[in-house]
């Protein structure tokens, strides 16, 4: 019965913050950002709790041992610990914005990266990734994913400085689908 009762709280507790991360993105998907895109405020947190969760698992295994610690299951919980603080990181350091003329955008690695209209050889949107990815003529590739706040005033920029030859029906339908306030994916 116990058992039943745990799995009833979890699946509540998960349909809340899945039910909560839809209504957020459809109203990041709105949000006017002047021409920046940025990661959603839930990144920061499932990184907090990610972090906050594993890190306590880790640490209270070995204060109060079980029998089930060891350097494995340690290391493991550090590990997904660590990715939670990698989720923490990416809120604060990427970075994307935009005019007529160019798309600058700053990763994971700090590293500055301009895509200028007329560069662009070709964009592909992935639904099973759910972004866009855009080619250039040089062969580098940008990746954008749909959940980044302000990409409705992104899609329109896209719609208008890219020729649409260069884009499959799959990649303008959800261009157009985006810039009229319509959410795509799975969330």
């Amino acid at each position: 019965m116990k058992n039943i009762i745990e799995w009833v709280i979890f699946t509540a507790v998960m349909t809340l913050i899945f039910s909560l991360m839809k209504k957020s993105k459809k109203k990041d998907l709105e949000c006017n950002t002047g021409n920046i895109l940025k990661l959603p405020l839930y990144v920061l947190f499932i990184g907090l709790i990610d972090f906050l969760l594993f890190f306590s698992i880790a640490l209270f295994s070995n204060i109060f041992p079980n029998g089930t610690e060891s350097a494995l299951t340690t290391t493991l919980f550090i590990t997904f610990s660590i990715l939670g603080l990698l989720l923490v990181y990416m809120y604060f350091v990427e970075k994307y914005t935009y005019d007529e003329n160019e798309i600058i955008y700053r990763k994971i690695t700090f590293r500055k990266t301009k895509i200028e209209w007329k560069s662009i050889d070709s964009v592909n949107y992935s639904a099973g990734m759910q972004w866009f990815v855009i080619k250039c003529n040089n062969g580098e590739k940008g990746y954008f994913h749909v959940m980044l706040k302000g990409f409705k005033p992104f899609s329109k920029m896209i719609l208008q400085n890219v020729p649409h030859n260069k884009m499959n029906h799959k990649t303008l339908e959800t261009l157009d689908l985006i810039s009229n306030g319509n959410v795509v994916g799975s969330m």
